[in-house]
């Protein structure tokens, strides 16, 4: 199988993100940062919605935040083959909090336990 682009959003639509784009979101000198992120679900039974919030001062009200599932990211739940299927099972919505740095929101119409690791940027 070949491999694929990190799922995203894309007007509030998940796809593929475009080749050649990158998360880090600091191509072409607009500054940012990067990071990772875990979501927690919780033990079972599990729950259809987690969030986590993250630092980053330099943030401003209007900066695109975006986050993603990779294929290849573990946490001490989940392997990377879950991860991979996690993309499809979990709709991803970042705001960003001025000075602070911003929160990503994941849900899912099925429950989920246990943690996902998710790579975050802005710009």
């Amino acid at each position: 199988m070949a491999a694929r682009n990190a799922l995203v959003l894309i007007g509030g639509v998940p796809a593929e993100m475009p080749a050649g784009d990158t998360l880090n979101g600091t191509s072409g000198g607009g500054g940012g940062a990067n990071g990772t992120a875990t979501l927690d679900f919780g033990a079972f039974p599990g729950t259809n919605e987690a969030s986590i919030t993250f630092a980053s001062a330099g943030i401003a009200a209007g900066s695109r935040v975006t986050a993603a599932i990779m294929g290849g990211d573990t946490t001490s739940d989940h392997t990377a083959s879950d991860h991979r299927y996690a993309a499809a099972l979990i709709g991803l919505s970042c705001a960003a909090t001025a000075g602070v740095g911003g929160t990503i929101y994941a849900r899912s119409s099925e429950k989920l336990q246990g943690t996902f690791a998710v790579r975050w940027s802005w710009s």
